[in-house]
């Protein structure tokens, strides 16, 4: 019995020696360059921008993004976020107090035109807030909301840090200079995005003219209009480029605007800061168009995976019924790129293993499958495992000695000597027994 157990691991042995080792050398993927417009350097005047394509989620520019700056007006991108946020019903009405008012007037701050004793909706002071700017139209949403303005601020932070803008912080609902108020590019763009998710924050952002109806305080109405649009206009730009925006002026932040723009399946954001203090320059508008109109006129999306294309194939480790992984598109893959750019010049580098090793999850992160044009990243893909995917122990432990004698040839000769040797002697051995 022991005999024969023996034979068979001897020649178990052998088979497994004997078996064509394959070898899979893969270089390391170099490191992408995140390359912006193809290292095209924009003139802007502000000294602090950004611009992202939110379809893709990829920075396209960027400029002392996470310095920090004051804010000025484009705090009230977040008074009106957190505003709508705490107000069930935009028809509910306040009357406006002497705190509304207080230390505008001395502050040199932007108002909407509400008089003292006003009765006003809350759908009122939101778009006065957001489109005339307005002070006091911002003061009064945080003292119905929490009572103070110094209460609301209160939310307004929290509502900072549960978005993530690590480096922005609130002291006042308006936008007024403070040390203690501050924020960057890079958190003004994380904070508007979040916001034009919510659909009455949007419908508020894009509106360019609102009219506040006459009241028995002040008997003739208000037509509101973009503080972005009347600078637009000065400037004589098309109007219909940028979607949304709010603007920005204080002799600490200079000129800023925080805004969106479309074109041809792609959406936009934009902001910049630090713009200079000539109000009437425009340079907050001038450097946002130059941004959107140089991707307009150079860019285009592209389709660089077709729909059952596969664009991805991993060698599998340690399993008999499967040896790799393929990855097929469901649907086509679009991104922006270059308008003159060839399909066929897209490159694909896989920053990860080279090979799956088993045992696998479904959903399993393997790596990022990213696509470059020249020195440029189009976009990148997280790839995870489709299925889950056992190890097999005979392939795993018998790993280990067949990299050896890979490694050794010597030993290899020796034992693949020896197993001949085995297998001769138990030959000999059968035919020597046949004459006992």
């Amino acid at each position: 019995m022991l005999k024969k157990l023996g034979k068979k691991i001897l020649l178990a042995l052998l088979v497994i020696t004997c078996l064509p080792i394959v070898s899979i050398q893969a270089k390391q993927p170099s490191s992408a360059s995140k390359l912006v417009a193809n290292g095209h350097e924009f003139d802007l005047k502000s000294e602090q921008a950004i611009l992202i394509d939110l379809t893709d989620q990829k920075i396209l520019y960027q400029k002392d993004q996470n310095k920090r700056i004051h804010p000025a007006s484009m705090t009230k991108i977040m008074t009106v976020l957190v505003a709508i946020e705490h107000i069930d019903d935009l028809d509910q009405t306040m009357v406006l107090d002497d705190d509304v008012f207080e230390g505008l007037l001395e502050a040199n701050a932007s108002v909407a035109g509400f008089l003292l004793r006003e009765e006003v909706t809350m759908r009122e002071l939101l778009y006065a807030t957001m489109i005339a700017s307005g002070a006091d139209a911002a003061r009064a949403l945080a003292i119905h909301v929490s009572g103070s303005e110094a209460n609301f601020v209160k939310l307004m932070n929290q509502k900072a840090k549960e978005l993530g803008l690590t480096n922005t912080h609130f002291v006042n609902t308006t936008g007024l200079d403070d040390d203690d108020h501050y924020a960057t590019v890079s958190d003004i763009a994380k904070l508007l995005e979040s916001a034009i998710q919510n659909k009455q924050f949007l419908k508020i952002f894009k509106t360019r003219e609102y009219t506040l109806l006459g009241n028995e305080v002040r008997e003739t109405g208000i037509q509101l209009k973009s503080t972005m649009l009347g600078q637009i206009e000065n400037l004589g730009y098309e109007d219909n480029l940028i979607e949304g925006g709010k603007t920005g002026y204080t002799e600490g932040g200079g000129l800023c605007l925080a805004s969106t723009a479309w074109h041809e399946g792609t959406h936009y954001l934009a902001v910049t800061a630090n713009g200079g203090l000539d109000h009437n320059s425009g340079n907050n508008i001038m450097d946002a168009y130059t941004m959107y109109q140089y991707y307009f006129k150079n860019y285009a999306r592209k389709t660089i995976v077709k729909k059952g294309m596969v664009y991805l194939t991993l060698p599998v480790k340690w399993n008999f019924s499967q040896s790799k992984l393929e990855f097929k598109a469901d649907k086509d893959l679009t991104t922006l790129a270059p308008s003159d750019m060839k399909e066929d010049a897209v490159k694909k580098h896989f920053i990860g293993e080279k090979t799956v090793k088993t045992p696998i999850a479904k959903q399993q992160l393997l790596g990022q499958l990213e696509f470059m044009y020249g020195n440029e990243l189009l976009t990148s893909l997280e790839m995870r495992s489709t299925e889950e995917i056992g190890r097999n122990p005979l392939l795993y432990y018998s790993e280990p000695i067949l990299n050896f004698f890979k490694t050794n040839a010597l030993a290899t000769v020796l034992l693949i000597a020896a197993c001949f040797g085995v297998v001769i002697i138990i030959i000999w051995r059968k035919k020597y027994r046949r004459y006992l």
